[in-house]
């Protein structure tokens, strides 16, 4: 994906500085999954201000942490109490805490020019902020990396089993294929599913009929009699 990047005269010269003094480095950030920079972290984390986060990153903030991220791609800044996060291209995803999010509307668009702890040796790292519409959804939780998808009222099989994954501006197809039998089972064959990453799930029956959910995977996600949790209830 190529993207347009528009700055000031001033703001392009602490681009080229930047990217001279780092060689690679901008590069390398951004093909590690940097999504995002830590604005505020309360004391005893295993992160601190100033620091980026990766894709997939998950940081533990117990009962007290506090973060503020804010994200590259969606603008967004999250303010997050308490509980286990993992890290999105878009979002965070909060287990057992508190999340707060605003849009920001100044930032965004532009070049900012962070100093993070891995690259302070090196003394600035290049993060561009491309604005994308962030994703507003309602997603269901389930413990297993292999779900069944459980459809809401009458689908008659088989049917067409199809599995998207959101964390991207654009979905990706993860598996499509014919399931025989209901509740459909996302199949052994089928590619693994990634803990933290937002899935969406579309079954569609033989007579055309489209049934559809979000959901992500929590390997500690447990329902309410303490059991895992393996089922997503897929809703017209």
């Amino acid at each position: 994906m190529t993207s347009k990047l528009w700055a000031p005269r001033s703001a392009l010269l602490v681009l080229l500085i930047g990217a001279g003094a780092l060689s690679c480095g901008p590069a390398e950030a951004q093909s590690g999954g940097a999504a995002g920079l830590i604005k505020e972290a309360s004391a005893g984390l295993p992160v601190h201000a100033f620091e980026q986060v990766m894709l997939g990153q998950t940081i533990p903030l117990g009962a007290d942490g506090h973060l503020k991220i804010s994200y590259y791609q969606s603008c967004l800044v999250e303010t997050i109490d308490g509980g286990t996060v993992t890290i999105g291209s878009f979002s965070s995803r909060v287990v057992g805490g508190r999340i707060a999010t605003t849009q920001d509307t100044r930032g965004c668009r532009t070049v900012q020019v962070a100093t993070t702890a891995a690259t302070s040796e090196s003394g600035a790292a290049i993060e561009r902020v491309m604005a994308f519409d962030p994703r507003d959804w309602t997603e269901a939780t389930v413990s297993t990396t292999r779900p069944v998808f459980q459809p809401a009222g009458s689908l008659g099989a088989p049917v067409r089993l199809r599995i998207l994954m959101l964390d991207d501006p654009q979905a990706k197809l993860v598996w499509e294929g014919s399931v025989k039998s209901l509740p459909a089972a996302y199949p052994a064959n089928a590619p693994r599913l990634a803990v933290g990453l937002p899935y969406k799930v579309e079954l569609t029956g033989p007579d055309g009929s489209p049934h559809s959910a979000t959901f992500s995977i929590d390997p500690g996600y447990r329902t309410s009699d303490g059991g895992s949790a393996t089922v997503v209830a897929v809703s017209p």
